[in-house]
Parts: structure tokens; sequence; C-alpha cells
């Protein structure tokens, strides 16, 4: 829900390009890791890669799982600001975004105790079925609304640009292209499932299924979203740019599963 931003700083042409190009780099970069894990089976995560690829050394085992833990502390610090905005949102107190926060991490923590990967494969599933219906909900809600929130005759209907705004800066245009960049890479968890699978040989198809549905699904939400929100009106996420107080709440709703899960 927040390629539509991206799509407001970088312009529909450019956003729908790097969409499809990000996720074909991260697709060959995905398959490379996939062959290195055939060819080294006794690899069991990240970590295992990180000490093989620097000699067989101790400390670059460590050393690649504090990044991994960094990078998961980002993740799970996105979530938990995202979680504290729906709190925001369905209570209607914007003001308590800092207790909300903690509250959001608390439920995360719990709730990321049990990690064994048969029980991961279910909450996956359910996370990305409730996780698309939010997403086209707030499609449909968005092409309803007659204006996106915010709206004043003076600001004028939602303007979609093509290409990026004059005045558009590098850090905005960077901001945009990172956020992209990330919502695709996950590569650094591949390896811990690809050594739990029954036949590894099988990771291409789940890998090609993923990033086609990606392509389809994140381009589409997000220009969708784009066209009818414009650049006046943007928020990220996007659920904010619904004026329907009812049509946010449900959308945004749906995607609590995920922000927890993940």
């Amino acid at each position: 829900m927040s390629f539509p931003w991206s799509y407001s700083i970088l312009g529909l042409v450019p956003g729908l390009i790097l969409t499809g190009f990000i996720a074909g780099i991260v697709l060959y970069t995905s398959l490379v890791l996939w062959e290195f894990c055939l060819r080294h089976p006794e690899v069991r995560d990240v970590c295992d890669i990180g000490q093989m690829l620097f000699w067989g050394k101790t400390w670059a085992w460590y050393a690649t799982a504090i990044m991994f833990i960094l990078n998961n502390t980002f993740i799970q610090g996105l979530h938990v600001l995202v979680t504290a905005k729906w709190l925001n949102t369905i209570t209607g107190h914007s003001q308590c975004t800092v207790v909300f926060s903690v509250i959001a991490a608390v439920i995360c923590f719990v709730c990321s105790l049990p990690r064994t990967f048969s029980g991961l494969s279910k909450l996956a599933l359910g996370s990305a079925l409730f996780t698309f219906i939010s997403v086209i909900l707030a499609t449909i809600f968005s092409g309803l609304e007659s204006h996106p929130k915010g709206y004043t005759p003076e600001l004028g209907l939602p303007i979609v640009t093509a290409f990026p705004t004059a005045g558009t800066t590098f850090v905005q245009g960077m901001s945009a292209f990172l956020n992209i960049s990330y919502t695709f890479i996950g590569q650094i968890t591949l390896p811990s499932f690809i050594a739990e699978m029954r036949n590894p040989a099988d990771f291409p198809k789940a890998l090609w299924a993923v990033t086609v549905a990606e392509i389809i699904v994140f381009s589409i939400v997000g220009a969708v979203i784009y066209n009818f929100t414009g650049n006046q009106y943007m928020t990220a996420p996007a659920f904010g740019s619904l004026e329907n107080e009812v049509y946010k709440k449900v959308a945004f709703s749906f995607m609590v599963p995920t922000l927890v899960f993940l």
C-alpha cells in the first residue's frame, strides 16, 4: 500500500518500469541463491552462507547473524509503526501513537515466539489471503469515492503525472525507489526455507509464481489508487487517503494478520 506513494514521486511510467525491473533482479538473484543452496546442502540459513563466503571463519557467521537481526529489527519496527497507525485509525486517537506502538510491539513479540516452518506455511497462506483482500478493497474503495481525503476545490482534482514533477529531489526519488526495492527483497530468508523443503528442486516454481503475482498486484493496486488519489492527497500507507472512515477501517483491518505475522 506504499506503492501509490512511490508512483506519485517517481511518476507512473518510471514507477511501473522500476516495479518490473526490480522484480526481475530479485528473481534472478534468488535463482542464483537457490542454485548455491542445491550445490551446498549443508547450508541451513544465511549465516552459514556468510561463514562459507569468508573461508569458514566463525566471526563471519556471527557478523551475518547481527546483520540479519538488524534487518529483522527494521522490518519489525516498520510493522509496529503501521500497526500503531491502524490503532489510530480504528480508535480515532491520532495522538496515542507512542502508546499504540508499545502495544503493537508486545503483540508482535508474543506472536513471533512459536516459529516452526510447518506452522509458518499455514500462517503465510492466511496472511497472503488477508493482505490480498485488504489491498483489493482499498483499490475498489478509492474508485468508489468521489474525492480522496483532504480534497478541496483549491487543491483541485487529483493530479496524476507520467513522470516526476519539476522540483522532485534526489532524496525523494531515492526514497520512493528504495520503498519499491525493499518490498521485493526477501532473499535473506530463502536459504532457511529451501533447507526445509522436501524437494528443494521445486523452489523455482514458488519463486516464479510469487514474482508474477507481485508484479501484477503491486502494479495494478499502485497505479489505480494513485490515479484516484493523485499527488496532492497521497499518504503512505494509502489507506489514509480514503475519505470514508468505514471504507478505511474495513480495508485497513484486513491487513492486521499480516502486520502481526511478518
